[in-house]
């Protein structure tokens, strides 16, 4: 082998490493761009999307480039099948079309890629001038609110003052009044329902101390102490109280009887006795009531005109 021969074969074969460098800086084709968001400004981070084909495995870099533009602050490779997912992160510091560097991903020199940013000005068609003070938005409603809160106190005070401090007593005293009468309610509901475990004692003394709430609102005196005797003796003035006839209330006094048969004497009361002393109580009552509150209507109305029975608990 001559001189010049051995001379050209480094030659040959740097040539060899550049072409086979220059073939793999090419081997990719980008099949798909996404951009996200569609449209940015200056300093707003950037997610570039690029579906690569390539037949060298890409993977990401490991020192990224350095922008004079900005920054780019991530890149990731996914491979996809036969096909690689590179998403480049950028924020970019000016607007106008900005390229990437050059990106190598191991072997593969991603190049060409570019963006626009847009301006946040571009779009002013023109500039005026301030035309004296301006009102803030908002300032009327802000201005009525702070009149309301500043007027709407002593308002409701002059008003509960004079005539408002009767309203309210009078709702006051309708609602006091309902009180007891909704609670013997709910005293026959779970007396009905635990039925079969109270006994007649604890059965009775639930049932006429409830009754002996509503008696002791409905008559104006403690009724709480009374024995059953007295209980039955005030049974005209309930019904008289709600408008009724004074036999009217009359069958709640066997229900006083048998409560002292139970309680004090030990007397066993069949709970079929026990359930229609209940269903009679809560019938009663519920006429009772609704005499009372057409009375009370009847009364406040200038007319005397009689107006439907609303009773409920």
């Amino acid at each position: 082998m001559s001189r010049a021969t051995r001379r050209c074969i480094p030659v040959l074969l740097l040539a060899c490493a550049a072409a086979t460098s220059v073939v793999d800086a090419q081997s990719y084709t980008i099949v798909e761009s996404v951009r996200l968001p569609a449209e940015s400004f200056v300093g707003d981070p950037i997610e570039l999307r690029y579906r690569v084909r390539s037949a060298v495995e890409l993977e990401a870099p490991t020192r990224l480039p350095e922008p004079a533009w900005g920054e780019i602050t991530s890149v990731r490779v996914v491979e996809q099948g036969d096909e690689y997912d590179v998403r480049v992160v950028v924020v970019p510091f000016e607007p106008g079309t900005l390229t990437i560097p050059p990106i190598d991903l191991s072997g593969v020199a991603l190049d060409g890629l570019s963006f626009v940013v847009s301006s946040v000005g571009e779009d002013r068609a023109e500039v005026r001038g301030i035309f004296g003070p301006e009102r803030l938005p908002g300032t009327r409603l802000v201005m009525l609110l702070v009149i309301l809160a500043a007027a709407l106190p002593l308002l409701a005070f002059l008003y509960f003052a004079g005539p408002g401090g009767a309203v309210v007593r009078r709702i006051l005293a309708r609602r006091q009044a309902r009180v007891p009468y909704r609670r013997l309610l709910r005293t026959i509901d779970r007396l009905e329902k635990n039925i079969r475990y109270d006994s007649a004692r604890d059965f009775y003394t639930l049932l006429v101390g409830a009754l002996q709430d509503l008696m002791s609102s409905r008559l104006g005196f403690e009724c709480r102490a009374a024995t059953s005797t007295e209980l039955a003796s005030y049974l005209p003035a309930l019904s008289a109280q709600c408008g009724a006839d004074a036999q009217a209330a009359d069958p709640l006094a066997a229900v006083f009887q048998t409560s002292d048969s139970a309680k004090f004497a030990g007397t066993p009361v069949r709970r079929k006795t026990r359930l229609e002393q209940l269903r009679m109580c809560r019938a009663l009552m519920v006429e009772l009531e609704s005499l009372r509150r057409r009375r009370r209507r009847a009364q406040r109305s200038p007319t005397g005109r009689r107006e439907a029975a609303d009773v409920g608990v």
